[in-house]
């Protein structure tokens, strides 16, 4: 199989970086060799079903465990994985007695992770899904009370114009500028030059609410003067009330940008959950060696006949070595530093055959004495 660490990931869009990869690609021989994808194989091949195995499991006497557990132990004993050397690429081998035994445990050992990968990425996602709608429940609860909050203190207040919310926003970025920039910086000259701009709609505004106030009542150009001031008297004396609906505001626009996080990210959880692409690719079916692994014969025959060898001579050197015996005049001369004066040989035993000749001779005799 092949681990598509180099792809982005369709949904997500993510890469696993180069320093994570190793990691991943440890992560995932770990998984082929787990017990979740030898438990399928083994259900997929009925090899808990098989009379051979049953006969195995019952004369194993292992009853602390059921026989598919045991089966699936067997299979991940003989199941190896190992990384092809500069590659993402995982090579997954199977050891059995025959060769097609072999071939279909190692295909369906294949097939069983590419399911279990993807079930496993369906189930993470579905299981996010279902805590960011949790979440999604509780910030929509948050943002409908701070909304309800800056409504009603909208109703107890009366609703200011929005000149005047922006004015008293923008004293507020003022205040907090001048903490770290000078007068003369650019950004702080442009919100300045701002404020003035904002400052005149909003005076415009309170005259035109008591031009209008005044031309309804029938009042002159003196109490039109009186309205004007009486009415920027009162934007100026809602200073308060604006900046504390600027902070209502802002809450609702952080709870509101809170739940529309959660909404995209539920979104996006629910199509990764739905996904088809694991990121891993099968690259064929399991190939069937011509020969056994093992036993290798010339292996064999030339271990066989060079542990003979050494052991013999080991066997050889340790005979002598205990077998301190005198045989010969030379272990006495090695063995003691005295002069050898005579050699006495072993008198030879007589047989049969040596006393043969000397019964014919006396047959002989006798017979010439007759």
């Amino acid at each position: 199989v092949m681990l598509n660490t180099l792809r982005p990931d369709p949904v997500t869009g993510e890469v696993i970086a180069n320093a994570k990869s190793r990691t991943y690609m440890a992560t995932q021989m770990e998984m082929i060799r787990d017990y979740d994808v030898a438990g399928q194989a083994v259900d997929t091949l009925g090899l808990a079903s098989s009379p051979q195995y049953i006969q195995q499991y019952r004369a194993a006497k292992n009853n602390d465990v059921d026989i598919r557990r045991w089966v699936s132990q067997k299979v991940i004993d003989r199941t190896e994985v190992g990384a092809v050397s500069g590659t993402n690429i995982l090579e997954i081998s199977y050891r059995a007695t025959t060769p097609g035994e072999a071939k279909a445990m190692a295909d369906n050992l294949r097939n069983a992770y590419l399911d279990n990968a993807l079930q496993s990425r369906r189930k993470e996602a579905t299981k996010a899904a279902d805590w960011y709608t949790q979440q999604a429940t509780q910030e929509q609860a948050s943002l409908n009370a701070a909304d309800a909050a800056k409504t009603a203190y909208e109703k107890a207040n009366g609703p200011p114009s929005a000149a005047s919310i922006e004015l008293a926003a923008l004293d507020s970025q003022i205040s907090q500028a001048s903490q770290s920039l000078g007068p003369n910086h650019p950004q702080m000259q442009a919100m300045r030059a701002r404020r003035g701009v904002v400052s005149r709609i909003a005076a415009q505004d309170a005259s035109a609410a008591a031009r209008a106030a005044s031309n309804a009542a029938g009042a002159g150009a003196g109490a039109l003067d009186a309205a004007v001031r009486a009415q920027t008297s009162r934007v100026i004396a809602k200073r308060e009330q604006i900046e504390r609906l600027n902070q209502l505001q802002a809450e609702v626009n952080l709870r509101r940008e809170a739940f529309n996080k959660s909404m995209m990210r539920i979104v996006e959880l629910r199509k990764e959950a739905g996904i088809a692409d694991t990121g891993i690719s099968s690259l064929g079916d399991a190939v069937t060696p011509q020969q056994p692994k093992f036993p290798n014969k010339p292996l064999v025959y030339g271990g066989s006949l060079g542990l003979g060898v050494g052991l013999g001579l080991v066997l050889s050197v340790l005979i002598e070595m205990f077998g301190r015996r005198v045989r010969s005049a030379e272990d006495l001369r090695s063995t003691l530093d005295v002069p050898l004066l005579a050699i006495i040989a072993t008198r030879p035993t007589r047989t049969a055959a040596s006393t043969r000749p000397s019964l014919n001779w006396l047959r002989r005799r006798r017979a010439v004495q007759a």
